[in-house]
């Protein structure tokens, strides 16, 4: 028998009556656009923005959307966005960088995620796991408020740093690097409030403090990479090591050492906050949620027979990807793509201009009317209904097609590891619920810090 819950609206405006000016793009773009969607852009297939230079389109369709980034993304090419932001650390690494310098890239570092080696991850992901686990048991222990997001911050850069140098963040060059990353995204949150000035054509107009703090970063990362060739063991199997055997497939050429910053720095940034706002919503849903966590509890029991949760267990916990599935389809990492229209093509009935933007919204998609039952809930039992389904092509919160996030499997993985272990130690309070709101000023996070009480679990069978 389907065990069917009561459905809980997790933060977020509700669809509103269009006002004035909603016809503009830019006006989404210099206030909070998620409070001013109004309920036909939820209902649309395709919509043109009145602006003129350039046109932009709207684009929900679920096979029109296969078609911009898949089929034909050699006519829709990327146009501005979060990569743009973080161009001054990340300079021509896999994020920023398009074509053959792309496609070189892509095939270098694929290697990251294959099963194999997202198997060899799994166990540092357990060490940052561990630790983190014990610093919530003080917590827990002493009573302790916790700024959830910092706590989570912290967990994926561990991992990241784990990952890629086969050691913890312990040192004070590796704080100083992670510490500059968060004030370079404090620095540019203006920039993203402000994307009409660049989105399309112009380019970001970056402070002095934000590029010599992109600086710092990128300075840091090439110091963490000297001291670990220098000091690293032998036979690693990091990701850092996949870089130093990558080759280019036409040339057989090696990256060089600003192009192994590149790659450090595109991981540490792809997944730093993306994955953080993922696992801080999740914590924060499953707070307000007890029935959710008790299944995630059962679930876990009966497929570790109560023990460890091993990487081959992961696959078996079904009920806990569906929540982390369900997170990201509330809140997928970024408000919306763009893409530039290089020559004159149509798109449905729509004809589409040469330079015109094309922008998809995963947030609007994910919360459209035609394509999801109850859109606005949490409900992470749709994604096994069945007829209940979604809406092929209408789930994409790390993107489709090529220019996919890479790592989408091995981020998956570790949110139904990160959920799976924290529902069965703990329980958490949130002590500001009703302040908490999506922003999307630079990626869909919480809008204030989440606080929290962190409780050990009563029972555990």
């Amino acid at each position: 028998m389907e065990n069917r819950i009561s459905l809980y609206r997790p933060p977020a405006p509700y669809p509103g009556e269009a006002t004035e000016g909603w016809r503009n793009f830019s006006n989404y773009l210099s206030s909070d656009p998620l409070g001013i969607i109004p309920k036909e852009l939820y209902e649309c297939t395709i919509f043109q923005f009145d602006d003129e230079d350039p046109r932009k389109f709207l684009l929900n369709e679920p096979k029109l959307l296969s078609r911009v980034l898949e089929a034909q993304q050699a006519i829709f090419t990327k146009g501005g966005g979060v990569a743009e932001l973080l161009k001054p650390i990340l300079h021509n690494g896999l994020l920023t960088t398009e074509g053959v310098d792309w496609q070189d890239q892509h095939e270098m570092v694929a290697p990251l995620f294959s099963n194999t080696r997202v198997h060899i991850s799994f166990g540092y992901l357990q060490e940052a796991l561990s630790a983190f686990v014990g610093r919530f048991q003080q917590y827990a222990e002493t009573g302790q408020t916790v700024k959830l997001a910092e706590e989570v911050n912290f967990l994926v850069a561990d991992v990241n740093f784990r990952c890629v140098f086969s050691r913890p963040i312990e040192t004070q060059l590796e704080h100083q690097c992670s510490d500059s990353i968060t004030k370079y995204e404090e620095q540019i949150a203006d920039i993203a409030l402000d994307l009409k000035r660049f989105i399309g054509r112009a380019q970001p107009a970056f402070t002095e403090d934000a590029l010599k703090t992109a600086e710092d970063v990128r300075t840091s990362i090439a110091q963490i990479i000297d001291e670990h060739m220098y000091n690293k063991p032998p036979n690693s199997q990091n990701f850092f090591q996949v870089f130093q055997d990558a080759r280019v497939p036409s040339t057989g050429k090696s990256f060089t050492k600003s192009q192994l910053v590149d790659q450090v720095a595109s991981i540490f940034l792809s997944s730093r906050e993306t994955t953080s706002a993922a696992l801080c919503w999740s914590v924060y849903i499953l707070a307000q949620c007890p029935e959710i966590v008790e299944r995630i509890r059962t679930e876990v029991q009966l497929v570790t027979a109560c023990g460890p949760i091993s990487y081959e267990h992961l696959p078996r916990l079904r009920f806990t990807r569906d929540v982390f599935k369900e997170v990201l389809r509330l809140y997928p990492p970024v408000l919306y793509l763009s893409r530039v229209a290089r020559e004159d093509t149509t798109l449905g009935d729509a004809l589409i201009p040469k330079d015109s933007m094309v922008i998809i919204s995963p947030w609007v998609v994910h919360r459209h009317r035609s394509f999801w039952e109850n859109p606005d809930m949490f409900d992470p039992d749709r994604f096994s209904r069945g007829a209940a389904k979604a809406t092929p092509g209408s789930y994409f919160p790390f993107g489709l097609g090529p220019r996919m996030c890479i790592s989408a499997s091995f981020v998956t993985f570790l949110g139904i590891k990160v959920i799976a272990r924290l529902c069965t130690l703990f329980d958490f309070e949130t002590l500001n619920t009703d302040e908490v709101r999506p922003d999307s000023t630079f990626y869909l996070k919480p809008s204030r810090p989440v606080l929290c009480k962190v409780h050990k679990r009563k029972f555990i069978k």
